[in-house]
Parts: structure tokens; C-alpha cells; sequence
């Protein structure tokens, strides 16, 4: 989390719901600071780099390269947005006529701003000064200041008791996707605090939810089809 450090098993049993829907899953480690004392783009080069390998070997691992999704959660959510909306920050030694640009975006609690201009922006300010040492340099990675018309389709689940980002960070990016003429759907879970989304024991019902409205949103795009089987779904965990 926060840039610093990767835990690319995290998601591993939203990978499963979507494996049992049909959706071919790929979890990717990046680099960062913690472990390989790296910035904090290089998560946003290494989660490029990982769509444009499956993109450019969809052939052989039988996956539609105009249907791809990226997701992630929390700064991986920030790493996801980056992937779909900021220029640059590609790999300059891998072939970059083929795109690392996802073509719809799921969006766990994701930080999509990294500057926080304005008054009672402080705290968030000083988190992303321990992250990016200053605001321009947080700048070239702040989704919410790179919209543009064309970005793709957007879920956003986020708790309305986040300790960390607030409500109200997920709305100015909703309406800055909205004026762009981008589709960003925001879905509002009343009490769920950061991370709500994981699946936990097992008896996390906002894993529950949160799959149902991803399983709704890629049915929406027309990413799957059939109906969606949250309530019988039990993960077990991969060793």
C-alpha cells in the first residue's frame, strides 16, 4: 500500500469470482520503494508493462485484447486509474505501438488525486509530500488532473467511513470524468471504512456486494454474460 509496499495476492479472490465468470485473471507484481527502493512511477510503468504483455500475447493465452480490465485497490487503485487516463510513464524497451491502456478501470477506495490542492487538504497533503516529496512531483500521476475525453469506463466502490480518502474525493472525480464525456459509475457503501472490499473470512458481505457490482458493471460492457453468482461463491485460497 501506499506505493511503498505490493501485496499482489490481495486480490486473488475477486480474480477467482471473475475466473468462475469466465474472465481470464492476471495479478501483477510491481516494483516499489520498499523492496526495490524504486519511485513511485515505476508501479505505474510496471502495471503498463503488464497489460501490454497481455495484450500483445493474447493470441496465446486466449484472452480478447479489446476487453481487458485493470483493478486495484487503495494506491494500486491510484497505479489502475494512471494506467487508463496518464500519458507516458511506458517502458521505453518494450514495444509501445501496442497500448498499455486498459479499456475499463475497477476502482477499490482508489486515491485519484495525488496533489489535494486547497484548504483542509492538509493531511492528505502531508501523506503525499511522504510519497512524492511535492506536489508537481505528484502532479504527472494524479488521475483527477489528467482526464480527458476517450478515458475508459470507470467503476469506483469506496466506503462512506473511509479514514483515508473522503467521500468527497471520489465525486470530484466522478464529475471530471463526467465532463469529459467519460463513464464513471459510483458505487457508495454506507459505513465501510478503507479496504472494506476484501474478502476476509469469508463473511465480508461487502466482498459480496462489491463483486455483484463489478459482476454488473463488466456485464454492462459486455465483458461477460449470463447471470452473475456472488451469493454462492466460497473462495479457497491458493497456495
Amino acid at each position: 500500500g501506499g506505493w511503498k509496499g505490493f501485496n499482489h495476492r490481495a486480490l486473488f479472490p475477486q480474480s477467482t469470482y471473475l475466473a468462475s465468470r469466465g474472465v481470464m485473471c492476471f495479478n501483477a507484481e510491481v516494483r516499489v520503494n520498499a523492496i526495490h527502493s524504486t519511485p513511485a512511477e515505476t508501479c505505474v510503468i510496471d502495471a503498463k508493462s503488464a497489460i501490454r504483455y497481455v495484450r500483445q500475447n493474447a493470441a496465446t493465452l486466449n484472452v480478447d485484447p479489446n476487453r481487458i480490465t485493470a483493478g486495484g485497490g487503495s494506491a494500486a487503485g491510484c497505479v489502475t486509474a494512471c494506467c487508463g487516463i496518464v500519458p507516458g510513464f511506458e517502458d521505453a524497451n518494450e514495444n509501445l505501438s501496442i497500448s498499455s491502456r486498459p479499456d475499463a478501470m475497477l476502482l477499490f477506495n482508489p486515491r485519484l488525486d495525488t496533489i489535494c490542492e486547497g484548504e483542509g487538504q492538509e493531511r492528505q497533503q502531508a501523506r503525499l509530500a511522504e510519497i512524492f516529496g511535492d506536489s508537481e512531483k505528484g502532479r504527472p500521476l494524479s488521475p483527477i488532473h489528467n482526464v480527458k475525453p476517450g478515458n475508459p469506463p470507470a467503476l469506483i466502490m469506496h466506503g462512506t467511513k473511509d479514514e483515508r480518502l473522503e467521500v468527497d474525493h471520489m465525486l470530484r472525480f466522478q464529475t471530471a470524468m463526467h465532463n469529459a464525456g467519460n463513464r464513471c459509475d459510483l458505487q457508495l457503501y454506507e459505513g465501510a471504512g478503507h479496504g472494506f472490499f476484501h474478502y476476509r473470512d469469508g463473511n465480508n458481505p461487502w466482498f459480496t456486494e462489491t463483486m455483484c457490482a463489478t459482476d454488473q458493471f463488466l456485464t454492462s460492457l459486455n465483458f461477460i454474460e449470463g447471470e452473475e453468482q456472488t451469493a454462492s461463491f466460497e473462495y479457497t485460497p491458493v497456495q
